[in-house]
């Protein structure tokens, strides 16, 4: 896997969460500790997730799908369970690389 890091040390974390199924991991464990039957994320969700930096690595999205957990009215994560710093934080990153 650290041969495919092309942009840096937080570019290969961030991925590798997701190559390891670490998500999937953190659902199954709020489902069984919340009692609820979230099936996984949007793609629009799950979009987000992937473009986030992850400065606080395993831990950040552990707290993150915590988060959305308690938000989740549904059986999927969507945008609207996320916290609304990380959505205005892609926003404002979009909103910047569309004007320069």
């Amino acid at each position: 896997m650290v041969e495919d890091c092309q942009q840096g040390e937080n570019y290969w974390v961030s991925k590798s969460l997701f190559d390891e199924g670490l998500i999937d991991a953190f659902i199954q464990k709020f489902n069984a500790k919340m009692g609820k039957q979230i099936v996984g994320l949007s793609d629009q969700a799950l979009r987000l997730l992937l473009k986030h930096d992850y400065p606080g690595n395993v831990r950040e999205l552990e707290n993150i799908i915590e988060h959305a957990f308690v938000l989740c009215k549904g059986n999927r994560i969507d945008v609207d369970c996320l916290s609304k710093e990380l959505t205005m934080k892609q926003v404002e990153s979009s909103f910047y690389f569309s004007t320069t």
